[in-house]
């Protein structure tokens, strides 16, 4: 048995340049091997049926919910977080800009980046370079996942604007906090299908625009999302998921 986490295809080329041919004849042959496949997502699933895998059982990945809701809130209240690595497909410049778009709107938005990565200077320098260095503080990696959920819970929004996911905890630890998201619309984020309009959180078109309306329709509305958004999450507990890995496992 496999399980496919993401489908990288044309994606090798990008990553590797021309070696990158060698990764995707061999993630295609692969997808065409006779042990029984699961996918972590939909849209990973998708991608196996472009390859030529027709069957594909679907076991997601899970969240600790137990832990998120023991994580004490963090004292200082906040708007917007985003926590993920600081890479160019995570696409955080166009949360820079959307809350740049804010900012002239007139709303004092607060935003709290957690995470490093190779773009992290960068970033910063365009944060300096929009002067909106009082809206937005890097917090760089945090010492355990519970600080995350800490800074979570005291947040209004998760905005997760990366284009390429093959699944994604962080919208589901957001949820598990108790708070909606926001991600990108785009084909190859996983993210987004996890997102039920207006339950949850939003989906938004690959522009600073369209992120900055989604936010802000996200901020604007604080009734229900609290309860909407833990519901959701506990569909996604690691013991719900275990004892569904269990049952793919069992039938192989």
């Amino acid at each position: 048995m496999i399980t496919w986490h993401e489908i990288w295809d044309d994606y090798w080329y990008e990553y590797l340049g021309k070696k990158g041919a060698v990764g995707k004849v061999i993630e295609r042959l692969v997808a065409r091997f006779p042990q029984r496949a699961i996918a972590i997502s939909h849209h990973t699933r998708r991608g196996l049926e472009k390859l030529g895998r027709r069957e594909a059982d679907i076991v997601a990945c899970g969240v600790d919910i137990a832990t998120i809701e023991s994580a004490a809130q963090w004292p200082k209240s906040n708007d917007i977080i985003f926590v993920g690595r600081l890479a160019r497909e995570k696409n955080v410049i166009q949360l820079i800009k959307a809350i740049s778009i804010l900012r002239e709107r007139g709303n004092g938005i607060s935003c709290l980046i957690v995470g490093e990565g190779p773009e992290k200077d960068s970033l910063q320098r365009e944060v300096h370079e929009m002067g909106i260095e009082t809206n937005i503080r890097f917090l760089g990696r945090l010492a355990s996942d519970t600080e995350v959920y800490s800074y979570m819970k005291a947040s209004r929004v998760l905005v997760h604007p990366s284009i390429r996911e093959g699944f994604s905890h962080v919208v589901l630890e957001a949820n598990a906090c108790g708070i909606p998201a926001v991600t990108v619309n785009h084909p190859q984020n996983a993210a987004r299908d996890l997102i039920i309009e207006g339950q949850n959180g939003f989906t938004c078109d690959l522009s600073a625009a369209d992120m900055a309306e989604k936010t802000l329709k996200a901020l604007g509305s604080n009734e229900g999302w609290e309860e909407r958004c833990k519901e959701l999450a506990r569909a996604y507990d690691w013991d719900i998921i275990a004892d569904s890995a269990e049952l793919a496992y069992q039938s192989r």
